[in-house]
């Protein structure tokens, strides 16, 4: 997942239908090399900003640089 990808949430009951993705954020817990993540920061058609696991969503259209 990539900043400009369209995507949608898996979990229906949000009712999100689709958002831009607007960052994408790697962590790492520094006291534990084993905790580790993404969050990726998703601009909804509602207007409204979140972040959300990447296994959250599921990529709708995937921005394409060439």
């Amino acid at each position: 997942m990539k900043v400009g990808d369209l995507v949608r949430h898996i979990d229906d009951d949000m009712c999100l239908p689709s958002g831009l993705v607007t960052k994408v954020h790697f962590w790492q817990d520094p006291n534990s090399d084993r905790n580790v993540g993404v969050d990726i920061h998703v601009l909804w058609n509602d207007g409204e900003a979140r972040i959300h696991d990447e296994m959250e969503l599921e990529i709708i259209v995937s921005e394409c640089k060439n």
